[in-house]
């Protein structure tokens, strides 16, 4: 058994802490059964729950067994998972009755591919577009991404169930969105193809419209690539993206690859979206005969 402790704050900034003591460098669990001990973390974003969650879905299917421990001090950020109904998904139940959803989140969710569009469209913009009191119209742009995006999930991971986690972030006029799937990961799909290409070459290559890791790929690249147009370049967000042992930061303009300390199980896809920035368009309405 190997323990893995959890301490301070887990996102996408501070994962590899955790992702060294659990995969190695090639990709393969560490031990056969890990202890992990979350008595020792403070704060957890949306990136955190996402990469948690993939985490531990992803020694599952080795198989690997995970304990968690260390939760009954139940401390702010235990309390946060146990409403976004983290340890229900993982544990089958809530460690707290009075455990609820808070109107800032949705809970994390791993939606299969064939029904996640219907999900981005009667649940996640829909509540989205209430919190912010905006037509769902006005995320038109967000919910094509995000639709393209898990197909691009579909084709570049060869995974067909992704992680979902969304965070409302009033005071700082954001929404924090953050997807990830435990696949093979979007750069070792692209190294097939060129394998001369290291992780975060691979990635970059990703995010660029029009590429294909398949013949007749229908959309490869044009998710990602209409994820960045539209969350960075229109909307002054901001997109991280991790798979394997890189990095790709889209922000101001700029695509900042590198190489990461650790193994990252799958692909991961960070974003943060400005809510002052939305352009405000009014619901159509359907037609009747």
């Amino acid at each position: 058994m190997k323990r893995v402790s959890v301490r301070g704050t887990l996102s996408a900034a501070t994962m590899q802490n955790v992702l060294r003591e659990v995969t190695s460098p090639e990709g393969r669990p560490l031990a056969a059964v890990f202890e992990i001990d979350l008595s020792g973390l403070s704060f957890i974003d949306a990136g955190g729950i996402v990469i948690f969650t993939n985490l531990l879905e992803w020694l599952k299917r080795r198989p690997v067994r995970a304990q968690l421990v260390g939760y009954q001090g139940y401390g702010q950020a235990i309390r946060y998972l146990d409403d976004c109904g983290f340890f229900k998904h993982h544990l089958g139940h809530p460690l707290k009755e009075f455990a609820s959803l808070r109107e800032t989140t949705l809970p994390v969710t791993t939606v299969a591919h064939a029904q996640s569009h219907g999900w981005l469209e009667f649940t996640a913009m829909p509540w989205l577009a209430s919190k912010l009191q905006m037509s769902t119209a006005s995320l038109s742009d967000l919910s094509v991404s995000l639709k393209e995006l898990f197909n691009n999930i579909v084709d570049h991971s060869t995974e067909q169930i992704a992680c979902i986690h969304v965070q409302w972030h009033p005071k700082q006029n954001q929404i924090r969105v953050a997807v990830s799937d435990f696949g093979v990961g979007i750069a070792r799909e692209v190294q097939r193809l060129h394998p001369h290409l290291n992780d975060p070459e691979a990635i970059f290559w990703a995010s660029e419209e029009g590429f294909s890791t398949k013949p007749g790929g229908r959309n490869l690249g044009a998710g990602l690539a209409i994820l960045i147009d539209n969350v960075v370049e229109r909307n002054g967000g901001e997109v991280q993206i991790y798979a394997n042992r890189g990095s790709l930061l889209c922000k101001g303009g700029q695509r900042i690859t590198a190489e990461t300390r650790a193994f990252y199980p799958g692909t991961l896809v960070n974003i943060t979206l400005r809510t002052d920035t939305i352009e405000l368009v009014p619901e159509r309405e359907d037609l009747q005969w």
